[in-house]
Parts: C-alpha cells; structure tokens; sequence
C-alpha cells in the first residue's frame, strides 16, 4: 500500500515541528552544522528535532528563534 502525504493538520505537533524547522533551515540554505553553530544547539540534537523524535523545550525554542533571527512568538506561530 503506498504512503500517501499527510497534510499537516493531521501531523502531531512534533513532526510538524520537524518539517518546519527543515523548511526554516532550507529556506536559508543552511546545514545542520550551520544551525548548530548559530544556536548553540547540538548537531545530534538538532537532528533529532527534524526527525521528529524529539520535541524542543522553551530554552531550545529561543535559541533557534534568535538563530534565525525572529522574536519567539514568530517563530512559534506557524504551529498553532
């Protein structure tokens, strides 16, 4: 049977997390290893956010917001 595309209203908060922190990265074209850089986040945990296996806490959300340059309530508004 094929997969087929979930919309993200049906995605759980954490793998649509997962796609809009890729999508945020990629806008910018940056590596993981950038984002890392920039944020102050591990590699390993920052992948782990895009795979969806793990959730961020508010101190991780911050960091990444300030990475990408944007308020956190900005950052965080696309996942409501």
């Amino acid at each position: 049977m094929p997969k087929s595309r979930v919309s993200s209203k049906n995605l759980g908060l954490t793998q649509k997390f997962a796609r809009y922190l890729a999508n945020q990265r990629s806008k910018r074209k940056w590596s993981l290893r950038e984002l890392a850089s920039r944020s102050g986040i591990s590699l390993t945990r920052l992948w782990n956010y895009e795979q969806g296996n793990h959730s961020p806490n508010l101190t991780a959300l911050v960091k990444m917001a300030r990475a990408f340059g944007m308020p956190l309530s900005r950052f965080v508004k696309p996942l409501e």
